[in-house]
């Protein structure tokens, strides 16, 4: 692999010092009586964007690349409404945003330098633009240079930067249109900065793309894999890459969490600081989803309840300090969530009356509570 690619891409995660962990008791701050309910959000680098109820796509934070979509390169620290229509998901990545309308279209903006809007160009984008005449999808998901979508058909496709072999097309050429991955049905797919991961319709796990540090789960490193690639370890319901770093987390289908790769920062959450190479299962059963940010990590159980570790330098894991913490570590008193999405700094999660509560980071306004000052626990949204 390229190794100036990995340098290039491995200096964007955050990495703090490890302290030890403890439990905190405490209720989310209100910032306002803000009035919206949302559907779902997405925490990219220093920005999120989220469908609201009523299917108006917003987003808001770091604007330099024209991210957010709003027609310009300003950043936002309260949410801007972006485009017209009725929109259903969006994910936000690295510097670049793609989302998905009711009916299905795609539609991406922000930076294309290496084709990651597949739009057939290397051309950046400061509001919403869709490549005419390309079917329907399911979801999508934007990683740190590089997208991958699934079709309606279950079709899953990559597109962007491939150096690393994370479009798990089988070569290391890039690719600014959609190109179709293989012929099996896939459910979920998550793209990170470096690899990807997807559950297919039996509910097995595949990675691909680089693997420095563990990340595929296969119980090697070095040597990527440029195809998707199953090590029939079980089979699970939810799955995520790091969009920042070198790790990912997954819910088998017995509603255990199981995490691997990096873990410098206790962001695989089994207690300790020690890497692994292949899934291992975190404390405590009945999880429902799972986000893995950059060195850190929030999950929900089926009962609402959000558990967040890992990194916690800027107070990303909402447990009110800026302590690490090596286990799953939730907020005692805190309402029930029905959503949660970790970026590299800052999260935000959406609780069970639509409200949208962020913490963590604020430098840019990401945290869209109208100043830039940082959060250790939830604020509702502006």
């Amino acid at each position: 692999m390229d190794s100036a690619s990995r340098v290039r891409r491995t200096g964007r995660a955050v990495v703090v010092a490890l302290v030890a962990a403890v439990l905190i008791a405490g209720l989310p701050v209100r910032a306002n009586a803000a009035g919206a309910t949302w559907l779902n959000v997405s925490t990219g680098w220093g920005y999120t964007c989220g469908v609201q109820s009523d299917h108006t796509l917003w987003c808001w934070g770091l604007n330099r690349f024209g991210q957010l979509g709003v027609g310009d390169t300003t950043n936002r620290a309260v949410p801007a409404k972006v485009g017209a229509g009725s929109w259903r998901t969006v994910s936000a990545g690295l510097n670049h945003t793609c989302a998905l309308k009711t009916d299905g279209t795609r539609y991406c903006w922000g930076d294309n330098s290496y084709g990651e809007l597949g739009l057939g160009d290397l051309l950046r984008r400061n509001a919403p633009i869709r490549l005419l005449h390309e079917g329907v999808w399911d979801s999508i998901s934007a990683g740190g240079d590089d997208t991958c979508a699934i079709r309606s058909s279950g079709e899953l496709a990559c597109w962007g930067y491939n150096q690393l072999g994370e479009l798990g097309l089988g070569d290391e050429v890039n690719r600014s249109v959609p190109a179709v991955v293989d012929a099996n049905v896939w459910t979920s797919v998550t793209a990170g900065d470096t690899f990807t991961c997807g559950l297919q319709s039996d509910g097995s796990r595949h990675c691909w793309g680089d693997n420095s540090s563990g990340e595929l789960g296969l119980g090697t490193t070095g040597n990527g894999w440029d195809v998707p690639s199953n090590p029939d370890d079980g089979t699970f319901l939810a799955i995520s890459a790091s969009d920042f770093n070198e790790s990912g987390c997954a819910v088998s289908t017995g509603r255990r969490l199981y995490c691997w790769g990096e873990n410098g920062s206790g962001q695989l959450g089994v207690g300790d600081n020690t890497g692994r190479t292949t899934p291992t299962m975190t404390p405590g059963g009945g999880w429902a989803s799972v986000s893995v940010g950059g060195s850190h990590a929030c999950g929900l159980m089926t009962d609402g309840t959000r558990y967040c570790w890992g990194s916690n330098y800027y107070g990303q894991l909402g447990l009110s300090g800026t302590t690490n913490r090596n286990q799953p570590i939730r907020l005692i008193n805190e309402h029930k969530w029905s959503a949660v999405s970790a970026s590299p700094a800052h999260s935000c999660g959406i609780g069970v009356d639509g409200r949208l509560w962020c913490w963590g980071l604020n430098s840019s306004g990401e945290l869209g509570v109208g100043d830039t000052s940082n959060r250790t626990t939830p604020v509702l949204v502006s």
